[in-house]
């Protein structure tokens, strides 16, 4: 028996999903997430696709503020440059058009001019796209409630490393 799990499509970043309930099964598990009946058809009614939407959005509002939360503190955490190490020249947000079409929520321009790309994330769950980030030349740093601004800046530098050297080992294999 083939389960599918929950269809849904992005409209845009600024909206919320817009979900897809047609001949969806939930599992238990599902259904507790979505606070649903545990029991029930195999097909979500019109009151349970609506609750659905609801809680999705809700979830969806809270990430949401909770990333801005994260680049807010970033952006903080770099406010003052008498913190910066001496290969960092600036620090600053992202501009629309990188923000939209380059993934990118920071930009550090270094002494040699380069200027590194940042992705912030608020939860380790973005982490694990890390790699594809690596790919378009993005550094990921992970922006948790309980972190300082030093700890910030450590987790921004320890990126950049991790980035650097991946990048390093690509060059090598080529």
């Amino acid at each position: 028996m083939l389960t599918i799990t929950i269809i849904y499509v992005i409209i845009s970043t600024k909206e919320v999903s817009k979900l897809i309930f047609k001949y969806v099964k939930l599992s238990r598990g599902q259904r507790r997430f979505l606070g649903l009946p545990l029991g029930g058809p195999l097909l979500l009614n019109e009151v349970e696709t609506q609750i659905a939407r609801q809680r999705l959005a809700e979830r969806g509002i809270a990430a949401q503020e909770q990333g801005d939360q994260a680049e807010k503190r970033f952006l903080k955490a770099w406010s003052d440059p008498k913190h910066y190490p001496s290969w960092i020249v600036s620090v600053r947000k992202a501009t629309d058009h990188e923000d939209h079409d380059e993934a990118t929520d920071a930009v550090i321009t270094t002494n040699t001019g380069e200027m590194i790309r940042i992705q912030i994330k608020s939860g380790r769950v973005g982490i694990k796209l890390s790699k594809r980030h690596w790919i378009k030349g993005i550094a990921i740093v992970l922006v948790l409630p309980k972190h300082n601004d030093w700890k910030i800046r450590q987790r921004t530098i320890g990126a950049i490393n991790a980035y650097e050297n991946h990048k390093a080992r690509l060059a090598a294999r080529q």
